[in-house]
């Protein structure tokens, strides 16, 4: 059961990165409206306070993985160019 709790925090972080990611490419697109980017905009927004979020560091605490949200925010960013 133990193994089941691991695999899901891991797979919450997972998500959260390929969806910030994804957006990160989204935005780069030219063909959305004002509208549509801001609505992007948002959601990376979200995304980044998840990373800062006391539930992402317990979930770090609970994988035991060293995380440092702004270092991770940065990597992505940089991966996303």
């Amino acid at each position: 059961m133990h193994n089941n709790y691991k695999a899901l925090a891991a797979n919450i972080f997972i998500q959260a990165i390929s969806d910030y990611k994804k957006l990160l490419q989204m935005q780069k697109k030219e063909k959305f409206d004002e509208e549509q980017k801001e609505l992007i905009q948002r959601e990376i927004k979200g995304n980044e306070r998840f990373f800062h979020s006391e539930w992402a560091k317990d979930l770090a605490d609970y994988l035991k993985i060293t995380y440092g949200p702004e270092m991770l925010i940065e990597k992505l960013r940089k991966e996303a160019e």
